[in-house]
């Protein structure tokens, strides 16, 4: 139950205090970045869409390609060894015209040719402008078949999707999304459009390398103000920048297709990508951007938590202990907060409707003592709280803003505040050096000290009065993130039936995602999941599945689960029955199959999993004999396997470790040897023998 993460190059947005992250470029070339609307509060503030016709070229010189496939086109086919495989971009072109006083305008062209069909998803468009606040003055999209025929998307046959809703239809934000129809093998699509906005269209991150090969990218841009951007593997790609005294432009031909290494770093980190952004601050070298930044957050934070006699008040109601150690109070503030605040977005989907017939129209300012009086608070509300009740009992309690591995990491180049996704709380005694901190993820709900697994492993910003300084959050170990299994197998009916009951138990990270998840869903998807977790792609059928206390995020998720399967029943005849050891009570690995391997193995988190199994004899049948221990003490981790006959079956116990969260890429062929060797060891058939006659 693990996913493929790592680092990333730069990303983008406007100045002061803003914390959300930019949206991952997207096919159409052009995303804008989260910005936000208040100090703290992480909210997300997208492009725009909109309406339009026919298609000729315009000023700008963009508009539709042939309406033929040209013979150039036509000697396109997959040529995988050359990195040609699934489809083709031929042309990516746009025209980013801001110069205009009330409105803005994007002229945008693509073209690509499909060779499988597991590229039809090109043929998908999304505009990524808001529809309300501009309008679609130009639009074509079409499939030229390899016959020649033609099959159009029109303009009115573009659905608007409402993707965040306002107080009035007007403040909706809401994109245009449709198909084009008929693409297929061998076929090229063709669509593009203009769209002019109300306003401006802020930072954006521009895709120039995606996971096909690109022939052409043409990317022009007119700022209204001094432009800020940054181009990522720029040279080694090849890619052309010019600029007069009105644009700059960014070209390049013939770039390969990036590919996605499973469990390795995101796509955005291995692919060229452009970030255009205003940088307001008018501070342009990094060192004092940042700590710009650093000391403008500290001033907003103490402002905001300002709360005087009431809040001292408060505080000492907080059943602490009154003569411990420091850190040994912040433990216990922590722990209450925990258990007396509640954090809104970690609500379970039945609290969540329940809330929302009582408060609908409810809505938090920005104060401290609002959370205290309500109990409950957003994400950074809870964080906030903690921080403010920190400093009143002397730590030294400051912000920490991190980006979410698994789509990058911070750059300092990208002079952008908005490419982080959240903060944490760091604590440390006055006095104490830098390197003393304690980083605290106060309302997550997990324990004092753990961090959720996307915001560790990465470079964090330090902000305190003085400015800005690295900090680096550390990933848990092994041990802190544990599967535990226990299952028991059996039969009835002469053979005819298995039966299968186990508990799958899990601490730590291994148990906090999905406990989010499953609290997260209504309940018939919150059972649809459980039935999956239970193995309902298995060669049994799954009769029970559930899951005890979702409402206790600082506790090992419990999932217990039961199976039956009918099989050919055990006639007379057989003297020896054979069963597999592999079921959903033993933790499934990471398959890799490629043979080589370019950029580092990356891991959620390092974790451990044990499972013990009792395995019952089929009625007149017995254990045939122990098994040889199976065991790997490696660098690479642990893994034991020990088999034991029973009175009436066999007893099994497997233990794994990985205690890495990342590996470099020389240590691939290592681990795949490591793996094929576990999944192996876990086939092993267990051997059954008929007892003597009495």
């Amino acid at each position: 139950m693990q996913t493929g993460l790592s680092p990333r190059s730069e990303i983008t947005s406007n100045t002061n205090i803003s914390f959300p992250k930019p949206i991952r470029a997207s096919s159409e070339g052009e995303v804008a970045l989260k910005t936000s609307t208040r100090a703290i509060c992480i909210l997300v503030l997208f492009l725009l869409p909109a309406a339009g016709h026919a298609a000729k070229k315009d000023k700008t010189g963009i508009g539709p390609g042939p309406m033929v496939i040209t013979p150039e086109e036509a000697a396109i086919v997959a040529d995988p060894d050359n990195g040609i495989e699934h489809a083709v971009i031929l042309a990516v072109e746009v025209n980013r015209d801001e110069s205009f006083k009330t409105t803005n305008e994007i002229t945008f062209h693509f073209r690509a040719k499909i060779l499988s069909n597991e590229a039809r998803d090109l043929a998908d468009i999304t505009l990524p402008y808001n529809i309300r606040r501009g309008r679609l003055k130009n639009w074509w999209a079409r499939a030229i078949l390899p016959d020649g025929t033609v099959h159009e998307l029109a303009r009115e046959d573009l659905e608007e999707q409402i993707t965040r809703k306002g107080k009035t239809k007007v403040t909706d934000y809401a994109k245009l999304k449709g198909a084009i129809p008929g693409v297929e093998a061998g076929a090229v699509i063709d669509y593009g459009y203009m769209f002019q906005a109300d306003g401006g269209l802020g930072s954006s991150v521009v895709a120039i390398q995606r996971g096909y090969q690109v022939r052409k990218f043409h990317y022009r841009w007119v700022p209204y103000l001094r432009p800020n951007y940054l181009i990522t593997h720029q040279e080694e790609r090849g890619i052309e920048l010019t600029s007069d005294k009105r644009s700059m432009t960014i070209k390049a031909e013939n770039l390969p297709a990036v590919d996605r290494e499973p469990y390795g770093p995101p796509f955005s980190e291995s692919q060229a990508i452009l970030y255009i952004y205003y940088n307001s601050t008018e501070i342009y070298q990094p060192k004092e951007f940042w700590d710009f930044i650093a000391k403008n957050t500290e001033e907003i934070i103490s402002d905001y938590m300002k709360g005087g006699k009431e809040m001292k008040e408060f505080l000492a109601r907080i059943p602490l202990p009154e003569e411990a150690p420091l850190e040994v109070k912040l433990k216990a503030l922590y722990s209450w907060i925990g258990k007396n605040i509640e954090n809104t977005g970690l609500r379970s989907s039945e609290r969540r409707e329940a809330q929302a017939r009582i408060d609908t129209d409810k809505d938090f300012s920005a104060s401290v003592r609002e959370v205290l009086d309500t109990k409950e608070g957003e994400q950074w509300q809870v964080n906030l709280l903690f921080m403010a009740f920190a400093r009143l009992l002397g730590a030294d309690a400051d912000m920490v803003n991190v980006m979410d591995r698994t789509e990058g990491y911070w750059d300092l180049r990208l002079m952008n505040a908005s490419q982080f996704d959240d903060f944490l709380v760091a604590v440390k005694a006055p006095g104490e050096p830098n390197d003393k901190y304690v980083i605290l993820d106060p309302g997550s709900g997990l324990p004092y000290g753990r961090i959720r697994w996307w915001y560790t492993m990465v470079r964090g910003m330090l902000c305190t009065k003085e400015g800005a300084e690295m900090v680096t959050i550390q990933s848990p170990k092994a041990d802190e993130n544990g599967s535990v299994y226990e299952a028991a197998i059996g039969f009835e009916d002469d053979g005819e039936l298995q039966t299968m009951s186990w508990t799958w138990s899990a601490t730590g990270q291994s148990g906090y995602s999905e406990r989010l998840r499953l609290r997260g869903m209504k309940p018939d998807e919150r059972e649809d999941r459980l039935f999956e977790l239970c193995g309902t792609d298995g060669d049994f059928e799954v009769t029970s599945a559930t899951a005890k206390d979702l409402d206790s995020l600082g506790e090992a998720l419990e999932v217990v689960c039961e199976a039956e399967s009918f099989t050919d029943g055990i006639g007379d005849n057989v003297g020896t029955y054979s069963m597999s050891l592999i079921g959903p009570w033993i933790d499934s690995l990471p398959v890799f199959v490629e043979e080589k391997r370019e950029t580092p193995i990356i891991f959620r988190y390092a974790w451990t999993s044990h499972s013990s199994v009792d395995i019952k004899a089929p009625e007149g049948f017995m254990p045939r004999g122990g098994y040889n221990p199976i065991s790997a003490d490696t660098s690479l981790g642990k893994y034991r396997l020990f088999i034991a006959p029973t009175a009436d079956g066999y007893h099994v116990e497997r233990k794994f470790s990985m205690p890495h969260t990342s590996l470099a890429a020389k240590h691939y062929e290592g681990v795949k040897k490591y793996f094929d060797f576990i999944k192996l060891s876990d086939e092993t058939t267990l051997e059954f023998v008929r007892k003597p006659a009495q």
